[in-house]
């Protein structure tokens, strides 16, 4: 067994220096890190809060956000929901913005009738899992697409 635990604590080394290296940015003494942007939220609703204000002030500064948003102040009677966000552009809704907490809200009744309802409007919608990273560049990717 002598060989055996001679060559696989050769071959751990060798992978422990082929991560550190890939983290470390190839031994160059750079380290590898993440901004602040690009990090999990963590399911924290104030993170998302902030990515969402951040993508809109970077890329849309002529729009408004509201939150916490009855669908019915927007036009959607049908709908007894209250939206987490809604942009507003000239005084109208152009998109609806859903913090989802639980993992299968998404397939929820009314959240799916609120799809629905929105499209029919031509209002943009979106929602964000609050159990997925939810990094910034996915948040802008996502604001730009339902306002565009």
């Amino acid at each position: 067994m002598g060989f055996l635990d001679r060559f696989l604590k050769k071959e751990a080394k060798t992978l422990s220096d082929v991560v550190e290296q890939a983290v470390t940015g190839g031994g160059s003494g750079s380290s590898f890190e993440i901004s602040a942007d690009e990090e999990s939220c963590d399911g924290e609703a104030d993170v998302v809060d902030a990515r969402i204000r951040k993508a809109l002030a970077e890329n849309f500064p002529d729009c408004e956000l509201a939150e916490k948003v009855s669908a019915a102040s927007i036009g959607l009677y049908e709908i007894e929901w209250d939206f987490s966000y809604v942009i507003y552009k000239n005084g109208s809704p152009r998109a609806v913005i859903n913090l989802l907490y639980n993992q299968n809200d998404y397939r929820r009744k009314v959240i799916l009738q609120g799809k629905v309802a929105c499209a029919d409007k031509g209002i943009g919608y979106t929602h964000f899992l609050m159990h997925m990273p939810n990094r910034y560049s996915y948040v802008e990717a996502q604001v730009k697409k339902i306002l565009v």
